[in-house]
């Protein structure tokens, strides 16, 4: 059986305490759950947090990796997040 891989998605998330001191965090029970539809990759406007860790400026990055001669299109709801970006 042979699959046609049409992206890879690396999610990043991290607390801004974490970034700025340099250690681990622990993202155990953070949630972004993204949909596969078809071609299509459906991303969530939010992301939850634990709420046991409070509100410490956390970040999310995503980066989708996709093979070479492909391109990508992202709807433009998604502009005022993606401000340092360049997207077109």
């Amino acid at each position: 059986v042979f699959a046609l891989i049409l992206w890879i998605l690396g999610i990043v998330m991290a607390g801004a305490l974490a970034m700025r001191v340099g250690e681990k965090f622990n993202v155990t029970g953070f949630s972004y759950p993204f949909v596969q539809r078809d071609s299509l990759l459906l991303l969530p406007e939010f992301f939850s947090v634990p709420i046991e860790q409070g509100y410490r400026n956390q970040r999310l990055s995503i980066e989708i990796a996709m093979p070479t001669g492909k391109t990508v299109e992202i709807d433009k709801s998604f502009n005022a997040y993606l401000k340092d970006v360049p997207l077109y």
